[in-house]
């Protein structure tokens, strides 16, 4: 492996998406794949939804050539990463894999995952639960990572909006793990940061390339699988904990269905009535416009990650108590919006 500081690693990380970037640009692609025409778009022309390739393709070119992780509990991140895009990625070019049959795809991804990694023990402020031999705590985390899945995928849609919260993410992953003086998920968590970032200048605020449902879903198995792996290395953090670092796809999928069944809608119904959307549709302007200013205002969301940590670590809340106000401000804007014109 090449031996690279912290700079020669980002250029290098840089260099090899934007190579891609170009690469694609000269390849002109979009003859292979269908106009995208779901009740969720907001945006103007055909623009492609293959986000994922840029950060899967230089994310294995990188790993094997700069970065040195050698518990087996990356590379199996890893593994199921490559599962995760090959899997999902035929949505964004055709467009044909039903609600139900990605469902069914994100379940057995899940399973399987959480069926060879190390799970951490589940604990619960001072209470340790032993859940070995017990079904049930399994599929609690194969349920757990399907719904970071979903709500990935429902919140994005906004220039921005899925790479914001997803560096949020890792940067509060990354403050724990300097807590805890781990620094492989430091390191780890840079790597996904810096990936992301270079993915973002792409996206935010030009749109040239949209995430797609494969990179929704390749952004969230990253989360929910490096968040596992946290608690699994560090036993002293209380499992629930997930809950604020997650905050905000979890809230996202959590009152979606709450929504839609009070409405008697099927869960798996898309609709454009999700909270960047009821922002957007209030805005006044071009759609870039109001999709770019859309994904600024919804910070208090995506920086949830951030906020809700640093909290924990330096007040007397716990996490009820603060997962609680969060979910309180959602819902309180969400009523707001829906109810009231926004200024």
């Amino acid at each position: 492996m090449l031996e690279l500081n912290f700079l020669e690693k980002i250029i290098f990380i840089g260099c090899v998406q934007f190579f891609l970037y170009f690469l694609i640009q000269k390849l002109n692609l979009k003859k292979y794949f269908s106009q995208y025409q779901g009740i969720q778009k907001i945006h103007d022309g055909d623009i492609l939804r293959i986000g994922s390739l840029f950060l899967f393709l230089p994310f294995i070119v990188i790993y094997l050539i700069i970065i040195e992780f050698k518990s087996g509990s990356f590379f199996l991140i890893i593994i199921f990463s490559s599962i995760v895009i090959f899997s999902t990625i035929l949505e964004d070019i055709k467009h044909f894999l039903s609600a139900k049959l990605r469902l069914i795809i994100l379940f057995i991804i899940s399973f399987f995952y959480v069926l060879l990694a190390e799970l951490p023990i589940i604990k619960i402020a001072s209470i340790i639960i032993d859940y070995q031999n017990n079904i049930f705590f399994y599929f609690l985390y194969i349920l757990s990572l399907m719904m970071i899945m979903n709500g990935f995928n429902f919140i994005d849609g906004l220039n921005g909006l899925s790479s914001f919260n997803f560096i949020t993410i890792f940067i509060s992953i990354f403050f724990l793990a300097n807590l805890y003086q781990d620094e492989e998920i430091k390191n780890w968590s840079i790597f996904l940061i810096l990936l992301s970032l270079f993915f973002l200048v792409l996206n935010f605020p030009f749109g040239k390339f949209f995430l797609g449902d494969s990179g929704s879903y390749l952004y969230a198995f990253l989360s929910g699988s490096t968040v596992i792996m946290l608690f699994e290395r560090n036993s002293k953090l209380p499992t629930l904990l997930a809950l604020l670092i997650l905050a905000y796809p979890i809230t996202e999928i959590v009152f979606s269905i709450a929504r839609k069944s009070l409405q008697k809608l099927s869960p798996m119904k898309p609709d454009n009535l999700h909270i960047h959307q009821l922002i957007y549709n209030k805005l006044n302007g071009d759609k870039k416009f109001r999709n770019n200013l859309a994904s600024l205002l919804m910070a208090f969301f995506w920086l949830t990650p951030i906020f809700l940590v640093i909290l924990y670590t330096q007040t007397n809340l716990n996490i009820i108590q603060l997962y609680l106000i969060y979910f309180c401000l959602y819902t309180i804007s969400y009523y707001r919006l829906s109810k009231k014109q926004f200024y």
